[in-house]
């Protein structure tokens, strides 16, 4: 189990750095009229949804694996719900992205709105990285200290 639990921890930093690239791909695109920047932030969106959906299904292996405790068990809901909705929000994001740039509608409006998204979709993700970050240090540090009460395995 300590194996899958250090995997995820290196796994989720590709997606985010992917989204971070991304974002900044389109609000430089935003200024420059060129397609580059347009096409690169897709593309890192696509390639940060595919690389959250591998974190979330090793997320969701180890959620199915453990039986939490106490405080841990508050971290460790909030982190698996966040999960979700970084997840749904950041794949609505990339879907509308992908139709909009099919239909040849991709700017104005449309634009800043899949914008918006997209950051709502970054900033839960990153929020989904502090929860994270609460269960591996700190006080209640579950899966560095874990117990056998804590873990099944």
């Amino acid at each position: 189990m300590q194996s899958i639990i250090q995997f995820h921890a290196v796994l989720v930093h590709f997606p985010i750095a992917l989204l971070i690239a991304g974002f900044i791909c389109e609000v430089i695109s935003l200024f420059n009229k060129h397609t580059f920047f347009n096409s690169l932030g897709l593309f890192f969106l696509l390639a940060g949804v595919v690389g959250i959906g591998a974190a979330r299904l090793s997320g969701l292996y180890i959620y199915n694996n453990i039986n939490p405790q106490g405080s841990l068990k508050k971290i460790v809901e909030e982190h698996h719900k966040t999960a979700f909705y970084s997840l749904c929000i950041l794949t609505i994001t990339a879907i509308l992205r992908i139709i909009l740039s099919i239909l040849k509608k991709y700017f104005g409006f449309y634009k800043y709105l899949t914008l918006t998204l997209f950051l709502c979709g970054l900033l839960s993700f990153i929020y989904l990285g502090i929860t994270g970050s609460k269960m591996m240090s700190g006080k209640s540090a579950p899966y560095q200290n874990a117990t056998s009460n804590q873990l099944n395995r």
